[in-house]
This record gives structure tokens, C-alpha cells and sequence, in this order.
């Protein structure tokens, strides 16, 4: 199937994983400036500080690789963080967190949308509740008594 980068579940993940490398390039930042006002700062002072984003990173490349190579989209890319998130690291754990929160909101937002308003907005297909074509609506194959 083509890849689809475009859909609300993609945006939802980049949108998280932005957000994460931008903390990590604002810690950067702030050692950067820690070692120009201190040449003399030990490099592990540097490594205290990065260590943490060690696992958090590699584990931030593994689901994107992931998710673009097999062309996630919807509760697959929920289902993927779910298993990713079940970990024993802290740092790994909150980050992925942070992705399924942003992930979720998609979710909610889609089933409100149908539960509340009965609207069905989902221009990519993600949705687990689809429209009905007007062909299985006339047939009665849409129900459960049909």
C-alpha cells in the first residue's frame, strides 16, 4: 500500500517527537554555553546530562523507522506505541508516554466527533468506524440483523 504521511495519527507523532527533540536540542544549547563559560568542564558532566536521552532517542528512531516502513496509520500506530511503551527504562516509558497522549487525542477527538455530534471526520481512513457505501446500506448488510 502507498505511504501515507499525511493522515491526523502521523501529524500526532511528529508533532510529539518535535516537541521531544526540541528539549533535547534546548539541553544542548544550555551545555553548549555551560562548556564556553567553563573550557574546563569535565566531559562527564556532559555525559551526566545526555545519558538519559541515550535510550530515549534510540527508541524515538526505532518507532519512526517502524511506522514509516510499514506504513502505520491509525490504532496501528496506538498499538505500536502501547508495545514500545512497556518498558523498563523511566526516560523511555514517560517519552513514549508523551507520543500516545498526543496519539490519543486523535482517537478522542474522532470517537466525540461520531459519539456526540454523530460526524464522521476522517479524511485518511484511520477511523475504526467507517462510512457505509450506499450499495451495503440498500442491501441491509450494514447491521447486525442484516
Amino acid at each position: 500500500r502507498p505511504l501515507r504521511t499525511d493522515g491526523l495519527y502521523w501529524r500526532a507523532l511528529r508533532s510529539g517527537m518535535d516537541a521531544q527533540a526540541a528539549e533535547y536540542r534546548e539541553l544542548v544549547v544550555q551545555l553548549e554555553g555551560e562548556l564556553l563559560a567553563d573550557p574546563g568542564l569535565p566531559l562527564s558532566h556532559l555525559q551526566h546530562h545526555l545519558r538519559p536521552w541515550h535510550s530515549v532517542l534510540a527508541e524515538l528512531a526505532l518507532i519512526a523507522v517502524t511506522v514509516h516502513v510499514r506504513g502505520l496509520g491509525g490504532a496501528q500506530v496506538l498499538e505500536l506505541l502501547h508495545l514500545h511503551g512497556a518498558t523498563g527504562s523511566p526516560q523511555v516509558a514517560q517519552s513514549v508516554g508523551l507520543l500516545a497522549q498526543r496519539c490519543h487525542g486523535v482517537l478522542y477527538s474522532m470517537m466525540s466527533g461520531w459519539m456526540l455530534y454523530g460526524r464522521l471526520v476522517d479524511p485518511m481512513g484511520e477511523f475504526f468506524v467507517a462510512r457505509a457505501s450506499t450499495t451495503t446500506a440498500r442491501r441491509g448488510g450494514g447491521g447486525r440483523d442484516g
